[in-house]
């Protein structure tokens, strides 16, 4: 799907601004790729998930003390790569991220990864924490 420059520079700015990309690992040290956005603004975040795909769920209901509920909405896998390829030269803070993003090795559900595979998604995945807890706008 081909989208206005102006759709993919306001939504550029919506990730820098409210968006994360991870490299999540889990208990049996499998890796995976995903790009997220969290909001209180849950017609925002349907929006994206009109134009992107993934999918929007509810991270926490209100409480007297927060007022609002918040939700999040996450693509994964290669479906966040099309999506991180598409904001990329639109984005400025999280430029690093994305292009360490880009160059991880995705794969098919189910199929299963080399020990060097392993190994390369371990280093991006300790690679992606490092600039997700210290990001420079460049």
């Amino acid at each position: 799907m081909t989208y206005p420059t102006e759709t993919l520079a306001y939504t550029a700015g919506i990730f820098d601004g409210e968006g994360s990309v991870n490299i999540t690992c889990d208990a049996d040290r499998r890796h995976y790729l995903r790009a997220t956005v969290t909001n209180t603004n849950e017609p925002l975040l349907s929006w994206l998930r009109n134009e992107f795909g993934g999918n929007v769920r509810t991270l926490k209901t209100p409480t007297e003390l927060t007022r609002k509920s918040c939700y999040t909405w996450s693509i994964n896998g290669s479906e966040s790569k099309i999506f991180l390829e598409k904001i990329f030269p639109f984005v400025k803070v999280k430029k690093e991220q994305i292009t360490l993003a880009l160059s991880y090795p995705v794969k098919r559900w189910g199929q299963h990864c080399s020990p060097v595979e392993r190994k390369t998604r371990e280093e991006m995945y300790i690679k992606m924490r490092q600039l997700n807890r210290g990001g420079i706008i460049r």
